[in-house]
Formats: structure tokens, sequence, C-alpha cells
């Protein structure tokens, strides 16, 4: 799975990254992780982070990635990635609130794809645009599916996994 949030400084979330470092460093002692298990979820309403707080580990743990990542050193490693042909399958959410369409778009750009040949489904999982077949590499991206893709869109998402990987040769 790729990690864009560790890609570019452009995602949207990085303008609270100052509140998150502060947040990150706290609940490596733990005490205060308790204490923040009960009090993040208002600490991140106050401080306007764009996420869902049901359960503040999942946004913790997205933070400490974005804290503790080398975005320099992340950039070259997609790149690296991308001209071994590695095989990769990336699916985004144009509405995702934390890391922004466009840093997304740019990570599909980094990995060789153009606009055109990036699978586009609509709100409600319909394909809008088929793009590029490649055997190493499938670009999704849906118009809503938030920070949480995956789970909005599982069952394309799934079905493009299984064929991604048969097609690379991997038994499922």
């Amino acid at each position: 799975m790729l990690n864009p949030g560790t890609y570019s400084y452009d995602m949207k979330s990085i303008k609270n990254i100052k509140f998150l470092r502060r947040l990150v460093a706290a609940c490596e002692i733990p005490i205060l992780m308790k204490t923040l298990e009960y009090l993040g979820p208002i600490l991140l309403k106050l401080g306007k982070v764009p996420v869902r707080t049901d359960n503040f580990l999942d946004p913790l743990l997205s933070a400490t990635t974005m804290v503790h990542s080398n975005i320099p050193e992340a950039k070259a490693k997609f790149l690296h990635l991308s001209q071994k042909n590695f095989p990769m399958l990336y699916a985004f959410s144009k509405d995702d609130k934390l890391i922004g369409s466009k840093c997304c778009y740019e990570l599909a750009h980094l990995l060789g794809v153009s606009n055109a040949e990036i699978y586009a489904y609509d709100e409600n999982g319909i394909m809008i645009n088929e793009g590029k077949n490649s055997s190493v590499l499938k670009v999704m991206s849906f118009e809503k599916g938030s920070h949480y893709v995956f789970w909005k869109h599982s069952d394309i998402i799934h079905e493009a996994i299984e064929n991604f990987l048969r097609r690379n040769m991997i038994i499922v």
C-alpha cells in the first residue's frame, strides 16, 4: 500500500504539523497516551484537524507516520519503485481531507501515469474513465471515499486487487 502522506509537503494536513508533532510526542509517554485517548478527539477538533475521532488511535497512527516520515527520501523511493516496474496498485479519493487530491495526483504522475490513464469512478463507484491497462501499475481515483476509500468502495477495490494479483502471476 502506498502512503502519499509520506510523499509531499503539499498535503492538506501539513498545516497542522506543529500540533501533530506535539501530540505524537505526548503519546510516547504511557500516562499521557492514556489521557489523550480520552482528550485526543477533543484536541483534534479544537486543532481543526479534519479526521474522524471515533477511534483516536487511527488518526494517531496517521499522524505518527506523517511526523516521522522523511519526505524527500520517500519521494526518491517512490520514483525508484516506478522505474523498477514493481507491481503497484494505487487507489485514492479526490475528497480526502487529510492528503488532498493534488498530492494524490502528483504521486500518480510520479509513478508514470497521466490523468487519462487513471481509472476514474464517480461518487457511486461507477467507472467514468477506463484507464491504462498496464500489467505492473494500476491507478484508481474515486470522486467520493474520503481517507477511507478502501472501506467505502471495498467491492471495487477488492476485485481490482484480485485481478491485479492474478495479472502479476501471484496465486490468489
